[in-house]
């Protein structure tokens, strides 16, 4: 079913690879932008995006992992058509530990003060190190609790910024009419670690 992009919002994507995969991995989420409209300031908040995340978050992957870009999408409508910003800008992992396989994910609930599934959302980041789990998948509490804190932390900068008001849950069609985006109070790391879906690849 088609993501709905309503006027004023944008659909981030983190694209990243990983030595020896030749196949570009992602991560994606939902924001509520300041002003920002039309490819250049798209590129501004892509580029603000991509240096926020490398900042909270990419002393987490391994060195084997290296964030390649950013992309920042709107949905356009006849009088403001689509437009895409990007920004280019490869940053390696600082982790020295041995990673687990590509297939595996840190699991990143986004929750919502809305209840039903269709205000909870799934965000799909790189996975621990392979001595953090344990042969039933599970996450060590050091390592969630380290997740934790860096995750809530780019939440709350991101809403900091200059380009972005929240981040949010963005609703795809369906057989009723799709609500407004849900904005995203907290991000919670799944004690458990997750399958990548086939479409983040």
């Amino acid at each position: 079913m088609p993501l709905v992009i309503p006027p004023g919002y944008a659909h981030v994507i983190h694209s990243y690879s990983l030595v020896g995969d030749n196949e570009r991995m992602a991560y994606t989420y939902g924001v509520e932008l300041e002003a920002a409209t039309g490819p250049t300031g798209l590129a501004n908040v892509a580029e603000v995006l991509h240096k926020l995340t490398v900042l909270k978050l990419w002393d987490l992957p391994s060195n084997q992992y290296a964030l390649e870009a950013t992309e920042v999408r709107t949905g356009g409508t006849t009088a403001d058509p689509a437009a895409l910003g990007l920004y280019v800008f490869r940053n390696v992992g600082t982790g020295t530990n041995a990673h687990l396989p590509q297939n595996s994910s840190t699991l990143i609930h986004k929750r919502s003060t809305l209840g039903g599934r269709r205000n909870r959302g799934r965000l799909n980041f790189i996975p621990p190190s392979e001595g953090a789990v344990a042969n039933n998948g599970a996450i060590d509490p050091a390592s969630i609790a380290g997740f934790q804190s860096r995750f809530s932390a780019w939440l709350q900068e991101m809403r900091a910024t200059a380009v972005v008001v929240d981040m949010v849950i963005l609703h795809s069609t369906g057989i009723s009419v799709p609500p407004n985006p849900s904005v995203v109070t907290s991000l919670t790391v799944d004690p458990v670690i997750s399958t990548q879906r086939k479409r983040l690849r």
